[in-house]
């Protein structure tokens, strides 16, 4: 009886060993970021239809003003790209880029994919944003994302463009 409790005792120091090294090697790296832009007049119908989503107050997306101007010519579409790796053992779940608005930034265009980076593996995370057509690129990005159901946050600030 007392090899058993042994035994098992063993077994749990191993598994609660096992479980914080599991915790403390949970993270997603950031690999690199990148930015594009293109002037929203090349993008007529998307600018259109968030033009229709101001009019009706029915905005999807972040909005980070109340007005949209009336010229497509006004305005630019930055997308940032973000090239994450994950290193550790457990999948990375429901993964979101947020970016941190500058005056001239009008919406984050919305993203209704749920996001995952399976154990051991590395992706692509995109998000878009309306900004006015003087603006940089430079922006400071929030990424979110959740293993055991715990959420970690990454932050990290853009190249030019």
């Amino acid at each position: 009886m007392k090899a058993i409790s042994v035994i098992l005792t063993f077994i749990f120091i191993l598994t609660a060993g096992y479980c914080t090294y599991l915790f403390f090697t949970s993270q997603v790296d950031i690999v690199e970021v990148s930015v594009s832009s293109v002037e929203a007049s090349s993008q007529e119908e998307l600018f259109s239809t968030i033009q229709d989503q101001f009019r009706l107050n029915a905005i999807v997306g972040t909005p980070f003003t109340d007005t949209l101007g009336d010229s497509s010519s006004d305005y630019k579409f930055c997308t940032y790209r973000v090239h994450l790796a994950n290193t550790c053992f457990l999948p990375a779940s429901t993964i979101e880029i947020t970016v941190s608005p500058m005056q001239g930034d009008v919406l984050q265009l919305p993203d209704s994919t749920q996001h995952l980076l399976p154990s051991q593996s590395q992706g692509i995370m995109e998000c878009s944003i309306l900004t006015d057509i003087h603006m940089h690129t430079v922006r400071d990005l929030k990424i979110t994302y959740y293993m055991w159901g715990i959420p970690f946050t990454l932050h990290t600030r853009t190249p030019q463009a």
